[in-house]
């Protein structure tokens, strides 16, 4: 994740939520087909057929792998039906990987920051400063 999603150096790269994803398949596809083809339209009824008809495999200790032809896209868990969900702790959870996610990045930037003479360093370190700054305001 530190290298391909919080990568400290300029890169064109489309970032899509798991949640996003199995929640509102067809709005995520739409959005991103520009990306990879700017310029195309979406043709709704291949991506109807596509997100409706995909495979799902099940694995777990009781069955097993299990194949579901023509599951769709969808969220077969939901995190709220686990038995010990509990929502605060889920909250608590997620700031910790948040705060490790900047630890991350804040480690490479100590390492820029320590070679601060070369040009093309502090550019990245500033880049990068101010992305993090973006993130922590959003």
């Amino acid at each position: 994740m530190a290298k391909w999603v919080d990568a400290q150096f300029p890169t064109e790269r489309l970032l899509v939520r798991y949640e996003d994803f199995v929640s509102d398949a067809h709005g995520v596809l739409r959005s991103a087909i520009p990306f990879f083809a700017p310029g195309e339209v979406p043709d709704e009824e291949r991506l109807n057929h596509v997100i409706d008809t995909e495979h799902h495999v099940a694995v777990s200790k009781q069955n097993g792998v299990e194949w579901r032809l023509n599951a769709g896209v969808k969220a077969f868990r939901k995190p709220e039906s686990f038995r010990f969900y509990d929502a605060s702790f889920f909250r608590e959870l997620e700031a910790y990987a948040d705060e490790k996610r900047w630890g991350i990045g804040a480690a490479g930037a100590t390492t820029l920051a320590l070679n601060w003479r070369r040009p093309s360093s502090a550019m990245q370190l500033l880049r990068s400063s101010a992305s993090k700054l973006k993130r922590l305001m959003s």
